[in-house]
Parts: C-alpha cells; structure tokens; sequence
C-alpha cells in the first residue's frame, strides 16, 4: 500500500540574494517529492530579490512570499515557523542547491526509522564552481540511527553533521519548544541542540543532498568580532545546558565550545579579538583545553590546538593561520 505524502514546509529566509535566488529556487521546484509549501521570508531586501521571488510565486502556486522589516535571519527562520503549515520542516539557506531528492531522502528516512529528525551529507561549493559530477548525490548510503544523546554527542564531536540548521528535515511540533534566538548571528548555534533534545529519535544518512555555497560577504563568514561574541555566546549557553541536563555529555561539549572559539580565532580579525575581549577568549581557552587535550573522542585538530595553547595565543594563531 503506496504512503500519502504528508505536506513539507521549505522555509527560505532571503536577503539582497538577487544573484543566487534563481539557482536556489530551481533547485527547489526540481524536488522529485512534490507535496511542499514553500515560504520565502524576505527581511527587507533592497535588491531585486523580491522581484524574482514575485515571478517564480506566479509560476507556482506552492511558493508564498512574506515580507517584513529587517530584523535578521533568526527572526526570519522563526516567521516560517510560525507560518508553515508542513508536518515537517526544512529550513535552506537561499544561496545553496539542493538535489533534486533532497526532500525525498530526508522524508524517508524519517518515516522509515520513525526518527523526529533527519540529516543528510553536503559539501561546499565554491562561488562560480560546478557541483561535482561525481559527488552529486553518490551512491554510498551510510545509515545511523540515534537516540538524542548519542546525537548530542555526535554533533558535539562534530563527526557526521554539523550545526548548520540546512540539510535537516525536522517535525513541525519541534519549533514548539525551540525558537531561533533573536538578534544574534549564527543563530544555529543556539538552536540544533535543543532541536534535538526535544527529538525522541535522530536519523543520518550519507548521500550528499545539499550543496552549500561558499561566498563572499555571507553570515558565516562576515568577519566581525559581533559574530565572534554571538557565536562564543550561544556555545557557553550550550555547556551550560548540557551540564544541567546531561552532565554525562559535558566534556564533549567542552570541545565543541573550544572549537568554537579556534573558529572565531581563525577567521575575526586579530586585532579586533585583541582589543575588544582578548582576556575573556584567553581565559576560557584556558578553562576548556586540559578536557579537550586528554579526550581521545575528541578531534585531533582540536586536540591540537589545545597543546599548542600552552604556548600562547598568539602562537595558536599563528597554528590556525596554517590550518587555513
């Protein structure tokens, strides 16, 4: 007996994406699984992105576009969750592609494994590059069926999938519990945790389905000490977290918050983290290294960088300049 498909919400928050919104947007009408709402949440772009949007939205009664005031990504992706009408959810970012089964994957893995959320593999793409031929969608599917904790731990090891909101499908009743938090940048930091804390069961499967665009000038790579502050923020928020209700997961949260802070090393500006909170990064580098040096889960880039910590913070820059 053939399955009814249920509704999938695709959220999209948009920003000034009049170059890319065209690529995204195919991507997203190719979908070979076709029961979707698509809610695309213009935060006050002053480009012809809207315009674009208006002629795809004529061209498929499935797109809806919601505008509103510029207040950011995070209360972009909130607005489609309060909006959407999907059993499910996904969220994309409107400079990335999808594969044409990226929706189909995802559904079936959370159907099949009876799981809250499902992820799935992608690579980066470079601005102007092709996706690879041979990587597009490879054969290869490695199955792994978690409990939240296990989840936990695997993204705080950072071992199969990331942080990123993209390249998840996720149950709408979710979002009930969790909101993106408002105002601040890279705001998944913030959110995928608690996500999956409130998931009864997490799904992965290998098949790269998501190509995510590098380029110039994006969120996670606006070098600015704001984003470092945001970024640094949300992941002591997370330890904290994690040391209330899984204390037995604390030290694979520290290295997750220590390889936030390598990140914001590696990518703001130096002089910036000099002069604006050089001492608070120093100290809890400090505070998390030994932790992360000694736990072998641990990544040996991380570990890495905690031994070359010892020898100051200006030679552990000097690490991740070569790292990059």
């Amino acid at each position: 007996m053939e399955t009814k498909e249920e509704l999938i919400s695709i959220i999209i928050p948009i920003y000034n994406l009049a170059e890319y919104i065209r690529d995204c947007l195919d991507s997203v009408l190719k979908q070979t699984y076709k029961n979707i709402e698509i809610l695309l949440i213009d935060d006050g772009s002053t480009d012809d992105t809207v315009m674009i949007c208006r002629e795809y939205e004529r061209k498929d009664s499935r797109i809806r576009i919601i505008c509103k005031e510029h207040e950011g990504l995070s209360a972009g992706r909130n607005e489609g969750n309060r909006e959407a009408k999907g059993e499910y959810i996904a969220h994309i970012d409107g400079d990335d592609i999808l594969s044409p089964t990226y929706i189909a994957y995802l559904y079936r893995l959370v159907v099949k494994y009876d799981a809250d959320i499902s992820m799935c593999n992608y690579i980066p793409v470079l601005e102007g590059q092709k996706i690879p031929p041979k990587k597009a969608g490879n054969r290869n599917d490695k199955i792994k069926v978690m409990t939240k904790e296990q989840a936990l731990e695997t993204l705080f090891y950072q071992k199969y999938f990331i942080t990123a909101t993209w390249a998840k499908l996720f149950k709408r009743k979710l979002f009930s519990n969790v909101e993106f938090p408002y105002g601040k940048l890279a705001e998944d930091m913030g959110s995928t945790y608690k996500l999956i804390h409130h998931s009864g069961k997490v799904v992965y499967g290998s098949k790269i389905q998501y190509y995510y665009r590098l380029r110039a000038g994006s969120i996670i790579h606006a070098l600015s000490i704001q984003k470092g502050k945001d970024y640094i923020e949300q992941s002591e928020d997370m330890v904290k977290f994690i040391e209330k209700k899984y204390p037995q997961l604390a030290r694979a949260a520290y290295c997750r918050c220590f390889s936030s802070y390598m990140q914001v090393l590696s990518t703001v500006a130096f002089s910036e983290i000099y002069d604006a909170s050089q001492k608070e990064i120093r100290d809890n580098i400090k505070k998390y290294r030994k932790s992360v040096l000694v736990n072998r889960k641990a990544r040996l880039v991380n570990r890495g960088c905690a031994f070359v910590s010892y020898f100051g913070i200006w030679a552990l820059r000097l690490g991740l300049m070569t790292l990059n």
